[in-house]
């Protein structure tokens, strides 16, 4: 039996505890004064935690600043996109990227490559010996038709 009255008392002391606790974003209950205390001042609510708002709502982001400037996925400098503009059967061709950049590319591998023919350069090191003509030289490791 004394269990049972033990295990009561807690069950309640619980639920009086509970009863006093608020749910959060709620005001606190209005501080009450003593009658002979004098008149009763507002009650301040406590500070929450830092950047704790009342407003429920989410924060909302600001206009897009527009379009990236730069490609988010630029290809590796290893890697040039371009026209053939001087082909031939090689081991020299000469090559036009869309920014207008002209690349002289050794190839010794290639075979013959036709005048406008898209390509996709793999590039080493370029040697100034080669002589593959005006343009920035470039030794390609590997060239393939785009198209």
């Amino acid at each position: 039996m004394l269990r049972r009255g033990t295990v009561a008392v807690a069950i309640l002391l619980l639920a009086a505890g509970c009863a006093d606790q608020r749910r959060p974003g709620t005001a606190a209950p209005p501080l009450t004064t003593p009658p002979s205390a004098g008149p009763a001042t507002p009650s301040a609510t406590p500070p929450g935690p830092p950047g704790a708002t009342d407003d429920p709502r989410p924060p909302t982001m600001g206009p897009p600043s527009g379009p990236p400037k730069t490609p988010s996925d630029p290809y590796p400098v290893s890697i040039l996109v371009g026209r053939i503009v001087v082909g031939g059967k090689g081991p020299c061709y000469r090559l036009e990227t869309d920014d207008g950049v002209i690349y002289a590319v050794h190839s010794g591998t290639t075979g013959t490559l036709a005048n406008g023919t898209t390509v996709r350069v793999y590039t080493g090191p370029g040697r100034q010996e080669r002589g593959c003509g005006p343009g920035r030289p470039v030794d390609a490791t590997k060239i393939e038709v785009v198209r």
